[in-house]
């Protein structure tokens, strides 16, 4: 027997955490994307090339952004 109540739960806490992961994602990005347009601009990894902090949003953003594309694309297919 399927207990309706408790898979509606879950559905329902599926998707507000969907929502709230998919809201990280775009927190991320934007500082990150800003740093990096930033880097471009004035160059920041060239003055200091050995802090792992100045290396670290490049690839943090891209790989926030492939996360956040994909699971668009899930859901468009859902849909």
């Amino acid at each position: 027997m399927v207990d309706r109540e408790g898979s509606r739960f879950f559905n329902t806490h599926k998707v507000i955490y969907m929502k709230l992961f998919k809201t990280s994602l775009i927190v991320i990005m934007i500082p990150t994307g800003l740093f990096i347009l930033g880097d471009l601009i004035f160059g920041f990894q060239q003055q200091q090339r050995d802090n792992i902090w100045l290396r670290l949003p490049s690839p943090l953003f891209w790989l926030s952004t492939l996360i956040y594309v994909v699971l668009k694309e899930v859901q468009a297919d859902k849909k």
